[in-house]
Protein backbone atom coordinates (compact mmCIF):
# COMPACT_ATOMS: atom_id res chain seq x y z
CA UNK A 1 0.00 0.00 0.00
CA UNK A 2 0.93 3.62 0.47
CA UNK A 3 3.35 2.78 3.30
CA UNK A 4 5.28 0.10 1.40
CA UNK A 5 8.35 2.25 0.73
CA UNK A 6 8.61 3.00 4.44
CA UNK A 7 8.97 -0.70 5.28
CA UNK A 8 12.38 -1.28 3.68
CA UNK A 9 15.24 -2.60 5.80
CA UNK A 10 18.94 -3.25 5.23
CA UNK A 11 19.89 -6.80 4.31
CA UNK A 12 23.32 -8.48 4.36
CA UNK A 13 22.76 -10.46 1.18
CA UNK A 14 25.64 -9.68 -1.20
CA UNK A 15 27.20 -7.37 1.42
CA UNK A 16 29.58 -5.81 -1.09
CA UNK A 17 26.57 -4.26 -2.87
CA UNK A 18 24.94 -2.58 0.15
CA UNK A 19 21.35 -3.69 -0.47
CA UNK A 20 17.98 -3.19 1.20
CA UNK A 21 14.81 -5.24 0.89
CA UNK A 22 11.20 -4.11 0.77
CA UNK A 23 8.09 -6.32 0.76
CA UNK A 24 6.89 -7.46 -2.65
CA UNK A 25 3.11 -7.59 -2.38
CA UNK A 26 1.29 -10.34 -0.48
CA UNK A 27 3.74 -13.15 0.29
CA UNK A 28 1.19 -15.40 1.99
CA UNK A 29 -0.31 -16.46 -1.33
CA UNK A 30 2.89 -18.42 -2.01
CA UNK A 31 2.27 -20.83 0.88
CA UNK A 32 -0.07 -22.93 -1.27
CA UNK A 33 1.95 -22.40 -4.48
CA UNK A 34 5.09 -23.87 -2.92
CA UNK A 35 3.27 -26.41 -0.74
CA UNK A 36 4.49 -24.92 2.57
CA UNK A 37 1.16 -24.24 4.23
CA UNK A 38 1.64 -23.43 7.91
CA UNK A 39 5.20 -22.13 7.60
CA UNK A 40 5.78 -19.66 10.48
CA UNK A 41 7.31 -17.06 8.14
CA UNK A 42 6.88 -16.50 4.43
CA UNK A 43 8.44 -13.36 2.96
CA UNK A 44 8.96 -12.32 -0.65
CA UNK A 45 10.93 -9.13 -1.13
CA UNK A 46 12.50 -6.85 -3.72
CA UNK A 47 16.21 -6.08 -3.45
CA UNK A 48 17.38 -2.52 -4.13
CA UNK A 49 20.48 -0.47 -3.40
CA UNK A 50 20.28 1.18 0.02
CA UNK A 51 18.64 4.57 -0.11
CA UNK A 52 16.33 3.69 -3.01
CA UNK A 53 13.20 3.38 -0.86
CA UNK A 54 13.82 6.60 1.08
CA UNK A 55 14.32 8.57 -2.13
CA UNK A 56 11.22 7.08 -3.74
CA UNK A 57 9.30 7.67 -0.50
CA UNK A 58 10.34 11.33 -0.63
CA UNK A 59 9.04 11.64 -4.19
CA UNK A 60 5.83 9.90 -3.14
CA UNK A 61 5.22 12.23 -0.18
CA UNK A 62 5.97 15.20 -2.41
CA UNK A 63 3.10 14.09 -4.65
CA UNK A 64 5.26 13.35 -7.68
CA UNK A 65 4.08 9.75 -8.08
CA UNK A 66 0.40 10.66 -8.41
CA UNK A 67 -1.11 10.81 -11.88
CA UNK A 68 -2.72 14.23 -11.39
CA UNK A 69 -2.36 17.62 -13.11
CA UNK A 70 0.40 19.85 -11.82
CA UNK A 71 -2.15 22.51 -10.93
CA UNK A 72 -3.60 25.61 -12.50
CA UNK A 73 -0.87 27.65 -14.16
CA UNK A 74 1.91 25.25 -13.10
CA UNK A 75 4.20 24.60 -16.07
CA UNK A 76 7.76 24.48 -14.67
CA UNK A 77 9.57 22.37 -12.08
CA UNK A 78 10.31 25.35 -9.82
CA UNK A 79 6.59 25.63 -9.08
CA UNK A 80 6.43 21.93 -8.24
CA UNK A 81 9.59 22.22 -6.14
CA UNK A 82 8.00 24.86 -3.93
CA UNK A 83 5.46 22.24 -2.88
CA UNK A 84 8.26 19.71 -2.38
CA UNK A 85 9.99 22.06 0.06
CA UNK A 86 7.06 21.65 2.47
CA UNK A 87 7.81 17.95 3.04
CA UNK A 88 9.42 17.43 6.44
CA UNK A 89 12.06 14.86 7.32
CA UNK A 90 13.15 13.84 3.81
CA UNK A 91 14.58 17.06 2.42
CA UNK A 92 18.02 15.49 1.96
CA UNK A 93 16.53 12.72 -0.17
CA UNK A 94 14.49 15.23 -2.19
CA UNK A 95 17.60 17.31 -2.93
CA UNK A 96 19.43 14.12 -3.97
CA UNK A 97 16.60 13.29 -6.38
CA UNK A 98 16.60 16.82 -7.78
CA UNK A 99 20.36 16.64 -8.39
CA UNK A 100 20.20 13.12 -9.84
CA UNK A 101 17.38 14.02 -12.23
CA UNK A 102 18.78 17.44 -13.03
CA UNK A 103 15.59 19.28 -12.11
CA UNK A 104 16.36 22.95 -12.79
CA UNK A 105 14.02 25.69 -11.71
CA UNK A 106 13.56 26.92 -15.30
CA UNK A 107 12.85 23.45 -16.71
CA UNK A 108 9.39 23.01 -18.19
CA UNK A 109 7.15 20.07 -17.29
CA UNK A 110 6.94 17.71 -20.26
CA UNK A 111 3.26 17.14 -19.48
CA UNK A 112 1.61 19.71 -17.16
CA UNK A 113 -1.46 17.49 -17.22
CA UNK A 114 0.38 14.77 -15.26
CA UNK A 115 3.11 15.25 -12.67
CA UNK A 116 3.82 11.50 -12.79
CA UNK A 117 4.28 11.50 -16.57
CA UNK A 118 6.63 14.47 -16.32
CA UNK A 119 8.68 12.70 -13.64
CA UNK A 120 8.84 9.49 -15.70
CA UNK A 121 9.94 11.38 -18.80
CA UNK A 122 12.72 13.01 -16.79
CA UNK A 123 13.82 9.61 -15.41
CA UNK A 124 13.91 8.16 -18.91
CA UNK A 125 16.18 10.99 -20.02
CA UNK A 126 18.61 10.92 -17.09
CA UNK A 127 18.67 7.29 -15.89
CA UNK A 128 19.10 5.43 -19.18
CA UNK A 129 22.15 3.26 -19.69
CA UNK A 130 25.26 5.09 -20.83
CA UNK A 131 27.97 3.49 -22.97
CA UNK A 132 29.79 0.83 -20.96
CA UNK A 133 27.08 0.50 -18.31
CA UNK A 134 25.31 -2.81 -17.69
CA UNK A 135 22.37 -4.12 -15.71
CA UNK A 136 22.42 -6.63 -12.85
CA UNK A 137 20.05 -9.26 -11.50
CA UNK A 138 20.41 -10.30 -7.84
CA UNK A 139 18.29 -13.08 -6.31
CA UNK A 140 18.52 -14.81 -2.94
CA UNK A 141 16.47 -17.54 -1.28
CA UNK A 142 16.78 -18.42 2.41
CA UNK A 143 14.87 -21.50 3.59
CA UNK A 144 14.97 -23.01 7.05
CA UNK A 145 13.21 -26.22 8.00
CA UNK A 146 12.97 -28.67 10.88
CA UNK A 147 13.85 -32.15 9.67
CA UNK A 148 12.11 -35.31 10.98
CA UNK A 149 15.00 -36.00 13.39
CA UNK A 150 14.79 -32.50 14.87
CA UNK A 151 17.73 -30.97 13.01
CA UNK A 152 17.25 -27.48 11.62
CA UNK A 153 18.67 -27.07 8.13
CA UNK A 154 19.35 -23.69 6.55
CA UNK A 155 19.44 -23.69 2.76
CA UNK A 156 20.41 -20.68 0.63
CA UNK A 157 20.34 -20.26 -3.12
CA UNK A 158 21.76 -17.10 -4.71
CA UNK A 159 22.28 -15.66 -8.16
CA UNK A 160 24.26 -12.55 -9.11
CA UNK A 161 24.31 -11.95 -12.85
CA UNK A 162 25.52 -9.03 -14.96
CA UNK A 163 24.59 -8.10 -18.48
CA UNK A 164 27.23 -7.91 -21.19
CA UNK A 165 27.71 -6.37 -24.62
CA UNK A 166 25.51 -9.05 -26.17
CA UNK A 167 22.55 -9.32 -23.80
CA UNK A 168 21.15 -7.73 -20.63
CA UNK A 169 20.94 -9.78 -17.44
CA UNK A 170 17.17 -9.31 -17.46
CA UNK A 171 16.96 -10.71 -20.97
CA UNK A 172 19.10 -13.70 -19.96
CA UNK A 173 17.11 -14.58 -16.86
CA UNK A 174 13.64 -13.98 -18.30
CA UNK A 175 13.99 -14.45 -22.04
CA UNK A 176 16.28 -17.49 -22.03
CA UNK A 177 14.19 -19.17 -19.31
CA UNK A 178 10.99 -18.60 -21.29
CA UNK A 179 12.60 -19.95 -24.46
CA UNK A 180 13.85 -23.09 -22.69
CA UNK A 181 10.48 -23.83 -21.09
CA UNK A 182 8.76 -23.27 -24.43
CA UNK A 183 11.20 -25.65 -26.08
CA UNK A 184 10.56 -28.31 -23.45
CA UNK A 185 6.80 -28.03 -23.83
CA UNK A 186 6.97 -28.21 -27.62
CA UNK A 187 9.63 -30.89 -28.02
CA UNK A 188 9.01 -32.88 -24.88
CA UNK A 189 11.56 -34.10 -22.33
CA UNK A 190 15.06 -35.21 -23.24
CA UNK A 191 15.91 -38.91 -22.81
CA UNK A 192 16.07 -39.80 -19.13
CA UNK A 193 13.72 -37.01 -17.98
CA UNK A 194 10.12 -37.51 -16.92
CA UNK A 195 7.18 -36.71 -19.17
CA UNK A 196 5.90 -33.14 -18.75
CA UNK A 197 2.19 -32.95 -17.82
CA UNK A 198 -0.15 -31.46 -20.41
CA UNK A 199 -2.31 -28.37 -19.93
CA UNK A 200 -1.34 -25.28 -17.95
CA UNK A 201 1.94 -26.04 -16.17
CA UNK A 202 3.45 -23.82 -13.45
CA UNK A 203 7.19 -23.38 -12.75
CA UNK A 204 6.89 -25.49 -9.57
CA UNK A 205 6.28 -28.59 -11.70
CA UNK A 206 9.42 -30.69 -11.18
CA UNK A 207 9.02 -32.43 -14.54
CA UNK A 208 9.49 -28.96 -16.08
CA UNK A 209 11.93 -27.15 -13.81
CA UNK A 210 14.40 -30.03 -13.34
CA UNK A 211 15.37 -30.29 -17.04
CA UNK A 212 15.02 -26.49 -17.41
CA UNK A 213 17.63 -25.89 -14.70
CA UNK A 214 20.05 -28.24 -16.49
CA UNK A 215 19.58 -26.33 -19.74
CA UNK A 216 19.92 -22.96 -17.99
CA UNK A 217 23.21 -24.11 -16.46
CA UNK A 218 24.54 -24.68 -19.96
CA UNK A 219 23.69 -21.03 -20.67
CA UNK A 220 25.65 -19.89 -17.61
CA UNK A 221 22.64 -19.34 -15.35
CA UNK A 222 23.56 -21.19 -12.15
CA UNK A 223 22.52 -20.51 -8.57
CA UNK A 224 25.10 -20.87 -5.82
CA UNK A 225 23.63 -23.10 -3.11
CA UNK A 226 24.62 -23.78 0.49
CA UNK A 227 23.30 -26.04 3.25
CA UNK A 228 24.04 -25.60 6.94
CA UNK A 229 22.86 -27.73 9.83
CA UNK A 230 21.90 -25.68 12.87
CA UNK A 231 21.30 -26.80 16.45
CA UNK A 232 17.98 -28.60 16.77
CA UNK A 233 15.12 -26.14 17.18
CA UNK A 234 17.62 -23.32 17.77
CA UNK A 235 16.67 -21.12 14.85
CA UNK A 236 13.38 -19.61 13.82
CA UNK A 237 12.00 -21.06 10.63
CA UNK A 238 12.03 -18.80 7.61
CA UNK A 239 11.11 -19.14 4.01
CA UNK A 240 12.32 -15.92 2.44
CA UNK A 241 12.50 -13.95 -0.79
Amino acid sequence: GQDLLGAASDVEVFPELGLEVLPNRDSLAYESVYGIEGAPTVFRGTLRFRGFSRRMRALQLAGLTRDVPAGSGVAAWDQVQRDMARIEGLQTELRECEDLLGLRSDMKLSNPGSVLDSLCHRMEETLKFEDGERDMVAMHHDIRAVMPDGRVEAHTSSLLLFGDQHMTAMCKTVGVTTAICTQLLLRGPTPGDKEIPTGVVTPVCKELYAPALKMLAREGLVFEETKTTLAAQAASLNTAK
